[in-house]
């Protein structure tokens, strides 16, 4: 009966989020239904071959883009390569970029518009500071397709059309 509890809980309840990647306050997300774990353990077993398809769509890419930055990867470590993040030139305005190839037709996230240091909740803990290297490279960063369904075909078009930014 209580309308400012039930909107604490459904910010708690959705990592803090109001709005997509709007963040409040810190918050959890521990929903997964019956139905979702059975999938999940199902999906266990594609995980290794999944895992390897990512990271060779990573490797060509990684080899082909030569307009923007790409991530790397230290000798000795892994990657999971859930997302493959570009970084455009701080001088080229990086919502146009993104703009430019979602209208050729790549699909692209920006998973981090802000940082973490910016967010409400994290202000109001902390206060209000700057990072101006965190600052400056969520201005850049794009995320382009690299996940297991990804064709050969497909990766060589992405690389096409990054490597026209």
């Amino acid at each position: 009966d209580d309308d400012e509890v039930a909107d604490a809980v459904r910010l708690l309840r959705s990592h803090g989020m109001r709005e997509r990647y709007q963040y409040e306050r810190l918050g959890y997300n521990f929903r997964l239904s019956d139905l979702h774990a059975a999938i999940g353990i199902c999906q266990l077993d594609r995980l290794p071959k999944s895992a390897m398809r990512r990271a060779a769509n990573a490797e060509r890419l990684s080899q082909k883009i030569t307009s923007v930055r790409v991530p790397r990867v230290r000798q000795g470590c892994a990657h999971a390569w859930h997302q493959y993040t570009i970084r455009v030139d701080r001088n080229r305005d990086r919502d146009a970029a993104n703009a430019q190839l979602n209208a050729a037709g790549i699909g692209t996230g920006i998973f981090y518009p802000a940082p973490v240091h910016m967010f409400p909740h994290i202000v109001e803990a902390a206060g209000v500071f700057e990072l101006p290297v965190a600052e400056r490279l969520s201005r850049e960063v794009i995320s382009i397709p690299v996940h297991p369904k990804v064709s050969e075909a497909d990766i060589d078009r992405i690389v096409e059309e990054v490597n026209r930014l």
